[in-house]
């Protein structure tokens, strides 16, 4: 039989001399001598001493652990059952099953009168003897082990002895809320993921208040075991693969993901630059300091972003908590000051960047629900989106801890927001490029309403309303466009097909342009259920020449123009022309036909937007 003792040299001497035993028990003793003056230093000391060599509980199986009522000089803090939860409460440690004795003269009364956590002597493998000599306790020692319970995690036994911990509360050592939230959503995402990683030098990971909500609500092993008996489970994206963002093979390189958040030493910057290595993506923190005041941590977050803006096209997204410094949780003082939160300051500030900047908001207010309507502003009441983020991500919080199919759902919308955002990065382009166009071209102004609708898209692939009204801006741009400088003529006939002769309108006249023989051909097909057609392919020559098989002349009407002008004048090709205009120009047909079967990407038009409008803008000026 092998037994731990832990004592404070208040246990009798023989327990701490393994040779006075003989054959068939083996001690091991261990002190434990720091008083207990804070809470989390002692949980994280408890930790610390049952990991090290001497003991090292995650590989050295015990048979009976004998403690004394309590370890400090103070009898009335019951350390020793402290120490006792952390036993029972500590996954790795498999000490589950494992018999407890407490020696000492204290009653089961007295215990309960003085501490809580009393209430554990009440629980499976629990013992407590007040005699002290060897013949006395070798016998109590014997009879423990032929009537020590077998337990596991689904047993009523430890569902009982979890009931009875509810007594366990957060350490009252805490300014605010925040820091306890944050402590407790890292730890369960690192659980959730599927290789969890050792959070470094984080004291918060043994408190005993954490070990006991990862018990009760789903450690690692528990949560490995829930996937596996939950086959519906594969209906929540990326779950099989919980720390990839997304396949490498979808993620370039260069994408960037920055978090801003006072915690971020908490273990959020670790835990994010895992998911980042392992996703493919690169990631950056901002680096504040608890000791700024308000007015400093402004300031060196903006010099921070732009650092991050003035580089490698600046973020895919940035990470943004709400809560910066201490004086966002005194709501009075920010009345009396008129300030908002500080995170909304620099969400401001991101925007006016660059407007198209992904921002997703990343707080543990319990207030978030609230704050996606209605978020305070001393001005006037808003709402997170009108503020400009693109999204919000809720960490979970230990007062709503959730089932864990939804805290699943809590980090896999987490992934849908930074993979959404990433494809989003184009719009940072077409806000930079339209602010330069309309330096060339005050025409370009009619461009804005594309700009605000492509700042409104979220990228919900299920929401087209949005796309559709950005192409029908962009094709009625570029018709207006066109059709404001250049007119179409025939001139007359050239082996059966007929002559175009693009002209420039100005005032007081007109210019003809590129007047040799001109040939714009065009296949034309019907629209099923109405009487108009599309044109899905078209060619241009300066050759006299016949039409190709099912190809006719283009004509003089608006398409006819742009087609014409898009060849002869910008000198396109045919695969721009074919590939990027005629799908979109066709797609405008359907919406303007009603037709509810139109798919759109965010990539066609931007590639309509960069490769059509932006050539023709920047060729006329």
């Amino acid at each position: 039989m092998n037994v731990l003792v832990l004592h404070n040299n208040n246990l009798p001497s023989f327990l701490l001399l393994d040779d006075l035993w003989g054959e068939g028990i083996s001690i091991t003793s261990r002190s434990v001598t720091l008083p207990p003056t804070d809470v989390p230093i002692f949980d994280s000391f408890i930790s610390n001493l049952l990991n090290d060599n001497d003991v090292n509980l995650e590989n050295n199986k015990f048979d009976v652990i004998i403690l004394p009522f309590n370890t400090t000089d103070n009898e009335l803090e019951y350390t020793g059952l402290r120490i006792a939860a952390h036993l029972r409460l500590t996954a790795s440690w498999h000490c589950l099953s494992t018999p407890i004795l407490f020696l000492g003269p204290n009653t089961d009364r007295e215990v309960y009168q003085f501490s809580e956590l009393g209430c554990i002597l009440n629980t499976y493998n629990v013992f407590t003897s007040p005699k002290n000599s060897f013949e006395e306790i070798k016998a109590i020692l014997k009879w423990i082990k032929d009537h020590k319970k077998n337990v596991d995690e689904d047993s009523f036994e430890y569902k009982d002895f979890l009931r009875r911990m509810k007594c366990l509360s957060p350490p009252a050592n805490y300014a605010t809320h925040h820091s306890l939230a944050n402590e407790w959503a890292i730890m369960r995402w690192n659980d959730m993921m599927t290789n969890p990683i050792h959070l470094d030098n984080k004291d918060f990971t043994s408190m005993l208040y954490y070990k006991y909500l990862r018990a009760k609500h789903g450690n690692v092993k528990q949560l490995k075991k829930w996937k596996k008996d939950n086959p519906d489970i594969e209906k929540i994206p990326n779950i099989e693969d919980i720390d990839r963002i997304g396949p490498k093979e979808e993620i370039e390189s260069k994408k960037k993901l920055v978090l801003i958040d006072d915690e971020w030493e908490k273990g959020w910057s670790q835990l994010l630059n895992h998911i980042a290595d392992s996703s493919g993506f690169s990631f950056e923190c901002c680096p504040i300091k608890k000791e700024w005041d308000r007015v400093t941590l402004i300031k060196e977050i903006e010099s921070f972003i732009d650092k991050i803006e003035n580089k490698d096209n600046g973020a895919d997204c940035y990470l943004l908590d709400l809560r910066l410094h201490d004086t966002d949780f005194d709501e009075e003082y920010l009345k009396v000051n008129k300030l908002r939160l500080s995170g909304f300051d620099v969400l401001d500030y991101i925007k006016e960047k660059n407007e198209a900047n992904p921002v997703v908001i990343f707080s543990a207010s319990n207030k978030m629900w609230n704050f996606k309507d209605t978020v305070f502003n001393y001005k006037s009441p808003t709402s997170l989106e009108k503020e400009g983020a693109f999204d919000y991500v809720l960490k979970e919080t230990p007062e709503s801890v959730l089932k864990p199919d939804e805290s699943y759902k809590l980090y896999t919308d987490f992934v849908s927001s930074i993979r959404t955002s990433f494809k989003l990065k184009e719009k940072k382009k077409i806000v930079d490029k339209q602010s330069d166009l309309k330096k060339l071209c005050p025409d370009v102004d009619t461009l804005d309403d594309f700009v605000k609708l492509v700042l409104l898209d979220k990228g919900n692939p299920n929401n087209n309303s949005i796309l559709k009204a950005c192409l029908m801006n962009l094709m009625t741009f570029l018709e207006d466009y066109i059709k404001g400088k250049y007119r179409l003529q025939k001139t007359g006939k050239n082996t059966s097909a007929e002559i175009i002769q693009l002209q420039e309108t100005k005032q007081g006249g007109k210019t003809i342009l590129n007047g040799v023989n001109k040939h714009v051909f065009v296949q034309r097909q019907e629209i099923v259920g109405t009487p108009y057609v599309n044109i899905i392919d078209s060619y241009y020559t300066i050759e006299p020449s016949q039409p190709e098989d099912h190809f006719a002349e283009v004509n003089c009407g608006d398409i006819g123009l742009i087609l014409s002008a898009l060849y002869i004048q910008y000198n396109f090709n045919t695969k721009v022309i074919n590939d990027i205009f005629l799908p979109i120009k066709n797609k405008r047909n359907s919406i303007s036909h009603k037709s509810n079967n139109v798919s759109l990407n965010y990539k066609e038009l931007y590639d309509f937007y960069f490769k059509i409008i932006v050539p023709v803008i920047e060729h006329d000026h």
